[in-house]
């Protein structure tokens, strides 16, 4: 697992580890479509999930534009919304 705090720095990791997804905090990047247009102009398909809380309507079309195939939700009980991120994760590497 990687681990990136800003677009630029998830990018230049991406040219040297090819990701098998991508799992974007849009709170804490919120800057999200940057990193997918970056990515998809260059022809990288690495899945991506969103995970944000759901009142940011926004961030979820337009991540949705972009190629985003999955969202979780992050707000609620914290062991169920990670294990619902886990899930996720798993369906799309498997």
């Amino acid at each position: 697992m990687e681990t990136a705090s800003s677009n630029d720095e998830a990018l230049a990791k991406t040219e040297k580890v090819k990701p098998d997804v991508i799992v974007e905090d849009w709170s804490c990047v919120h800057a999200g479509s940057k990193l997918a247009k970056s990515l998809r102009s260059r022809g990288d398909t690495t899945p991506f999930v969103l995970f944000a809380y759901n009142d940011e309507k926004e961030a979820i079309s337009r991540a949705y534009d972009l190629g985003t195939i999955g969202f979780v939700e992050k707000s609620g009980d914290t062991q169920a919304v990670f294990s619902n991120l886990k899930s996720c994760i798993v369906a799309i590497t498997t």
